[in-house]
């Protein structure tokens, strides 16, 4: 008998639709075979399937049984089609009775005792069955608090494999998780600026920038957007107790208060061409010459061609100089100060006593 469970496949931060098609009582030596372009992971779930299914007082199948994800073009990763595949192979065996799961994604790890286990991605398949017009998603609790933060779609938890037969077979009624009270995967603002413990992986980048921030040498980071370039420089930031200058910030702060540089900026923008550089620097120059980058600042997002940089080192350099003249004007009157108060000190000293 064929049965077909409809999952997903993760694809980046996004999902597809995946069917697990189980076909059972086939001719041959009984086994299971297992195809759609499955890693290891997957392949390794016809063992954890077949004690879920006989400690949840089921038995495996004791013929040849193929197991299908299609589509086989697309790769299938992890524990997440334990679940799909044991409900699959309960239809085929006939061992439950014919149920109807095209309005429900389902996904879910099962542990030897036939216990769920939460799984990753979750939230891509809440979105993909509201795409798809789904009733729900059934899925381990932990895994369904993640997905009702979607709205629109209803999410199932299931504690079980014997607990999610009963619910689809209509014994049982389970209530979805509530949108109200589903996991905030917002940030407090307490926990923003972040530490470098949070960051998983990077060592290289990690490493350079450790050894920027100890030795005060210059750092570059350059690599495509989501990275990981902004959430190191925030955290060094924060390590070093430094400003984080970012060009984004900058822009909405000129144009919310409607300073010069931000109407400039705005008539540039909404003529559909790119603000010039000059007045990127503007805005940069006039954020750093306050009181709180006196010590240094971090520049997020800022130069990002060659002649943006050369247009930056010429202005820092010009910057320089007005700061080393300063610091020499500064440093010549102390000098003059000290040598003063020397020699009157001396003249005192050397002065006869009546």
């Amino acid at each position: 008998m064929l049965a077909t469970i409809s999952s997903a496949a993760l694809q980046g931060i996004d999902a597809e639709i995946v069917h697990v098609e189980v076909n059972s009582g086939e001719t041959g030596e009984p086994k299971l075979i297992l195809v759609g372009l499955p890693d290891a992971a997957v392949k390794e779930s016809d063992d954890r399937v077949f004690s879920a299914l006989s400690n949840s007082g089921f038995k495996a199948p004791r013929t040849r049984t193929t197991i299908n994800l299609a589509p086989g073009n697309l790769r299938k990763e992890g524990p997440f089609y334990d679940l799909p595949i044991a409900l699959g192979i309960l239809v085929a065996t006939e061992q439950i009775p014919a149920i109807d799961t095209s309005g429900y994604l389902i996904a879910g790890e099962l542990s030897l005792s036939g216990a769920t286990r939460p799984v990753r991605g979750a939230l891509a398949l809440a979105r993909l069955a509201r795409k798809l017009g789904k009733r729900g998603v059934l899925l381990p609790p932990l895994s369904a608090q993640e997905a009702a933060l979607v709205e629109g779609v209803a999410a199932y938890p299931v504690t079980s494999l014997d607990h999610a037969v009963r619910f689809l077979t209509g014994e049982i009624t389970l209530l979805p998780v509530e949108h109200a009270t589903a996991i905030s995967i917002k940030p407090e603002p307490d926990d923003l600026p972040g530490d470098f413990s949070e960051i998983k992986g990077q060592h290289a980048l990690r490493r350079a920038v450790e050894v920027a921030a100890a030795g005060g040498h210059n750092l570059l980071i350059i690599g495509p957007p989501g990275a990981g370039k902004g959430t190191q420089a925030v955290r060094l930031s924060t390590a070093l107790s430094l400003p984080h200058v970012a060009t984004g910030d900058l822009f909405r702060e000129n144009l919310s208060q409607g300073t010069p540089l931000g109407t400039r900026a705005k008539t540039y923008m909404d003529a559909g061409q790119l603000v010039p550089d000059d007045v990127v620097l503007e805005m940069l120059f006039d954020r750093v010459s306050r009181k709180d980058c006196s010590q240094g600042y971090l520049l997020d997002g800022f130069p990002r061609t060659i002649a943006q940089a050369e247009a930056l080192e010429e202005r820092l350099a010009s910057t320089r100089a007005q700061v080393g003249k300063k610091f020499l004007r500064d440093h010549e009157s102390d000098a003059i100060r000290r040598t003063a108060v020397a020699r009157a000190t001396w003249r005192r000293a050397a002065r006869p006593r009546p």
